[in-house]
């Protein structure tokens, strides 16, 4: 466990952390306002319910005055946290399997790649082993349901929840292993004896069911929306057939065939199991089958990927499950193993290459390196994974038993390869998705300037991500508003609106104010800018201003790449008054380009192919100074540009 979490933490400190966007960034926001203020929010602005424990823990070192020690200690704590799950596999498979096969099962525990999730800010990282503690407090249940157990089951599922609200599932699978434990065991006793909690929880299932279904998803938090109906890019089904092949993959196959026999074998009473292991059974056969169902309805409206993130949890499921399955000396009834070897092996080959591509990387640790390998092509990825699939059933199925020990030795292998190649991706990944949102510059260039407060004004040309990164990068960053007709974006958000004359109001007609802002480099403010940050391959730079009252927008730009190329081109200057719109034009193309101001042909130039033209379009006319004007450059080929700034005379 601990070389485990020394191990992970060690290579986790090579990630540009925080990754994945905006999950680790609400996470650490919320965590530091939680413990500066006790209160779950982002910039003094409350959020709905994400997570509490999670911000809790990762928090505190990150409210330390300097940051990047701060996210090093948050590694290392969750590292440890992700890798504790050894305990409670090592305890259930010591019961199930003996001492030997529960120290296999709690090894296999912390190689797979899902475990680099404890080098991220994530709640994964708490989730897997307090769920994983769960599972084993409902099996014990199931063994004896005294009114103790009972007790620490929901306890632990209260614990759980407060980590992720996805725990809740742990309820109808109460109820579902209930049920199956008493068709495995051919006996109605253990339901008469939960009789009462079984009412209960299936009544507090049904209801928030009920209000799901008419709407009333503010029950659960930042996560309301999965209960909301929403077009999905794909159908349930297809959603229940990838997923299924990734946990089929994810398993690397074998921990997924005994495991799957073994309870297929409980169901048609092929052999007599002992209670604990007839409970576990009944436990992961409840779990499992819930989770594939949840995830894949999720996904069918929320995801165009296959989501492995969110299966993470049944993982030591599996591995207990092969560990028990080679411990019972390796059943292997052809009526069982041949039908559900086929049916995975074909679940794995409707896989597509789309759904597991690199734009959906932090959700798919495990495919990762596989697609990588295998190239982005549809055919050669569904290749790929039917030929994985016929190796691992051939090695399930005709493996000699005394070999079976050598094979779980491969798959711990596999593991650490799979996981040594994720983390180099991680790596990759994450340094590339920093580079395109803030660039190679500081990320932490807004404090260095010395603010002490500063209010940043999101105008909607850069994506969310850029603004979560900057945000938690910069402490300084004490407020977000955005302007009206911005999407909203996870971190929240204040709306504001433009005024004729540049002036900035929210809702309730209140000019905003503030001593120094950040925002788009599209745009300009009222009063002098004192740092920018470089534009990226895919968002323009951002800029530092110290502001006049009231605080106003002195110019904006629209329709230029992060370089400055464009088709179409508008500059907005508010309370147009004498001066001039200063241009410096590349003729990538060398068509024509028309000016216009306010809608009247100015001027059309043409610039040689390579060439440059430089100028100054003049206002035309300057209205009652409160007036926008609204200059417009349009091409039928690409411009480039390396200079649209308006500038007063002086």
């Amino acid at each position: 466990m601990l070389v485990s979490a020394v191990a992970r933490f060690a290579v986790a400190r090579t990630f540009d952390v925080p990754w994945i966007a905006p999950d680790e960034m609400i996470y650490g926001l919320v965590g530091e306002s939680l413990w500066e203020t006790g209160t779950l929010s982002i910039r003094g602005i409350a959020v709905p319910y994400y997570s509490l424990l999670t911000p809790a823990l990762v928090g505190l070192p990150l409210s330390l005055e300097n940051l990047g020690a701060g996210i090093a200690l948050a590694q290392a704590l969750q590292a440890l946290a992700m890798s504790l799950v050894a305990v409670p596999v090592y305890l259930w498979g010591e019961r199930l399997a003996g001492h030997r096969w529960a120290l296999a099962a709690a090894a296999l525990a912390v190689l797979p790649p899902a475990l680099w999730y404890g080098g991220l800010l994530m709640t994964e990282a708490l989730f897997y082993t307090l769920v994983t503690a769960a599972l084993l407090a409902l099996a014990r249940l199931l063994e004896a349901p005294t009114v103790a157990r009972q007790g620490v089951f929901l306890t632990m599922v209260s614990i759980a929840a407060t980590v992720r609200l996805q725990a809740l599932l742990l309820l109808p699978a109460f109820v579902l292993a209930v049920a199956l434990h008493a068709w495995f065991g051919r006996t109605s006793t253990t339901v008469r004896r939960l009789a009462p909690i079984l009412a209960g929880v299936g009544l507090a299932t049904v209801a928030s069911l009920v209000l799901a279904a008419t709407g009333r998803n503010d029950l659960l938090g930042a996560y309301g929306e999965l209960a909301e109906t929403a077009p999905g890019s794909t159908g349930v089904l297809s959603q229940l057939t990838w997923h299924s092949g990734a946990v089929v993959f994810m398993t690397l196959g074998l921990p997924f065939f005994a495991t799957v026999t073994l309870a297929i074998m409980a169901a048609l009473r092929v052999v007599e199991s002992s209670p604990a292991v007839r409970a576990f059974l009944a436990v992961a056969s409840a779990y499992v089958l819930l989770l594939v169902g949840q995830v894949s309805l999720f996904a069918a409206g929320y995801l165009d990927h296959v989501s492995e993130r969110y299966l993470v949890t049944a993982l030591p499921l599996f591995l207990l499950g092969l560990c028990v399955w080679i411990a019972q000396g390796a059943p292997r009834p052809a009526r069982v193993v041949v039908p559900v070897a086929a049916v995975s092996i074909l679940a794995l080959g409707t896989v597509p290459a789309s759904r597991v591509a690199e734009s959906s990387a932090h959700d798919a640790l495990t495919f990762l390196p596989f697609v990588r390998i295998f190239d982005p092509g549809d055919v050669a990825v569904r290749g790929g994974l039917v030929g994985f699939g016929i190796l691992a059933a051939a090695v399930f199925v005709f493996l000699p038993r005394r070999l079976l020990p050598v094979a779980t030795a491969a798959l711990a292998i596999g593991f650490v390869g799979i996981s040594a190649l994720a983390a180099r991706e991680i790596e990759r990944f994450s340094r590339l998705e920093l580079m395109n949102d803030l660039g190679a510059g500081d990320r932490s260039w807004v404090d260095r300037t010395g603010v002490a407060s500063a209010l940043h004004l999101d105008t909607g040309e850069q994506p969310s991500t850029v603004v979560a990164r900057l945000t938690f990068w910069n402490r300084s960053i004490r407020r977000l508003v955005r302007l009206e007709g911005v999407p909203e974006k996870a971190l929240p958000q204040v709306a504001v609106l433009i005024r004729r004359d540049g002036t900035l109001m929210d809702a309730r007609g209140n000019q905003l104010s503030g001593s120094h802002v950040v925002l788009s480099a599209t745009h300009a403010l009222a009063g002098e800018r004192l740092a920018i940050s470089p534009p990226t391959d895919i968002a323009p730079g951002s800029g530092l201003w110290r502001v006049d009252e009231p605080l106003r927008v002195s110019s904006r730009t629209e329709g230029f790449s992060p370089i400055g190329d464009f088709e179409h081109g508008k500059v907005v200057v508010y309370r147009c008054s004498p001066g001039a719109l200063e241009l410096t034009l590349l003729g990538k193309d060398g068509l024509p380009i028309r000016i216009t101001v306010n809608g009247f042909p100015w001027r059309t130039v043409q610039p040689q192919p390579g060439g440059l033209w430089s100028g100054s379009v003049p206002p035309l006319f300057f209205g009652d100074g409160e007036s926008p004007c609204l200059f417009e450059l349009r091409s039928d080929g690409l411009v480039g540009s390396t200079r649209v700034e308006w500038v007063p005379e002086r």
